[in-house]
C-alpha cells in the first residue's frame, strides 16, 4: 500500500535514512579510495582492480543496510527475506523477466531523440565491420554484419541482464529498493519515495565519478550531478517493478539490463562533448 506525503518525517524513518545513507556513502568512499590508490600509486592495471572494485562497491548499499536494520533493532534475516519476496512466484519470475525489456524501450526512445538532434552514430559500429570483413568470408555484406552486431548486442545484453549483470546490480537493490522502498513507500507518496531513493542513489557514485572517472573521465563533478538525474528517473521504473512484484529481484534485473547497455549507447552517438549531451549524458 502506498503512503500519503506526511508533512513531518517519522524519528524511525530520519534514523534509518540517516544510518543507511551514511553507512553507504562511507563504506562506498572507502572501496574508492582504495581503488584509486593501487591504480594511481601502485600504477597497477585497472581493469582487474575496477572488476573486484564493481562487486565491492555494488555491494556496499547491502552493507549499510545491515548496520542500519541493526541500528532500528529489526531481524536482519527476516528483513533481508523480505525483499527478495516469494522466490517461486509466477509473478516475481514474470517481472524479472520483463524488466530488461524496460530498458529496451528506453534505449528505443533514447535512439528516437538523437536521430533528429543529429547525435545517433553508426561510425563506431562501421569501423568494428571492416575489421570484421577482414577476418570473415567475403560473401558476408556490410549490412548483414551490422544487423548481426546490433541485434546480438542486444539480445546478449538480455541475458548477461538477468544473470551476472543481475547478480551485480543485487547488492545495490538490496539497500536502495529493498530496505529504503520498505522505509519509506508506507509513509510517503510513490513520487516523493523515488525522488529521494533517486537523489540518494545518484549522490553516491559521486566520489567514483570524482576519485576514478566513472562514467565521467572528463566533466566529473558535472558528471555527478547528470548521473544523479538519470539516477532519479532511472528510480521510477526500479520501484515500480519492485512494487509490482513485491521483490526486488526484478529491480536487479533491470539494473543489470541498464549496465549491460549502457556502453552500447555510447557507440551509436556522435557527438564533440558525448559526456554532457549524449550517451552518457
Amino acid at each position: 500500500m502506498l503512503g500519503q506525503d506526511n508533512v513531518t518525517m517519522p524519528a524511525s524513518i530520519k534514523m534509518g535514512l540517516f544510518s543507511y545513507a551514511l553507512s553507504a556513502y562511507l563504506l562506498a568512499f572507502l572501496v574508492d579510495i582504495i581503488a584509486s590508490y593501487f591504480i594511481v600509486i601502485y600504477q597497477a592495471s585497472s581493469t582487474p582492480i575496477i572488476l573486484v572494485w564493481g562487486l565491492l562497491r555494488m555491494y556496499t548499499p547491502t552493507f549499510a543496510t545491515i548496520i542500519a536494520l541493526k541500528i532500528l533493532g529489526k531481524d536482519i534475516t527476516l528483513e533481508l527475506k523480505s525483499y527478495l519476496g516469494k522466490l517461486r512466484d509466477h509473478v516475481t519470475l514474470k517481472w524479472y523477466l520483463l524488466s530488461p525489456l524496460i530498458t529496451l524501450l528506453s534505449l528505443s526512445i533514447y535512439i528516437l531523440l538523437s536521430i533528429p538532434l543529429g547525435f545517433f552514430s553508426l561510425t563506431t559500429l562501421i569501423e568494428q565491420i571492416k575489421y570484421l570483413q577482414n577476418i570473415l568470408p567475403q560473401e558476408i555484406s556490410q549490412t548483414t554484419l551490422l544487423i548481426l552486431i546490433i541485434f546480438s548486442t542486444i539480445i546478449s545484453s538480455y541475458f548477461v541482464g538477468l544473470t551476472l549483470n543481475a547478480l551485480y546490480a543485487l547488492g545495490e537493490e538490496i539497500g536502495w529498493r529493498g530496505f529504503l522502498v520498505n522505509l519509506l513507500i508506507n509513509k510517503f507518496s510513490y513520487l516523493k519515495t523515488c525522488i529521494i531513493i533517486g537523489l540518494l542513489w545518484g549522490f553516491w557514485h559521486a566520489t567514483a565519478i570524482v576519485f576514478l572517472g566513472h562514467n565521467y573521465q572528463i566533466h566529473r563533478i558535472e558528471g555527478i550531478f547528470l548521473f544523479t538525474i538519470i539516477a532519479v528517473l532511472f528510480t521510477f521504473p526500479h520501484v515500480f517493478v519492485r512494487i509490482a512484484s513485491k521483490s526486488i529481484l526484478p529491480a536487479a534485473s533491470l539494473h543489470g539490463s541498464i549496465n549491460a547497455l549502457w556502453g552500447f549507447t555510447i557507440l551509436i552517438t556522435q557527438s564533440f562533448n558525448n559526456e554532457i549531451f549524449v550517451g552518457l549524458g
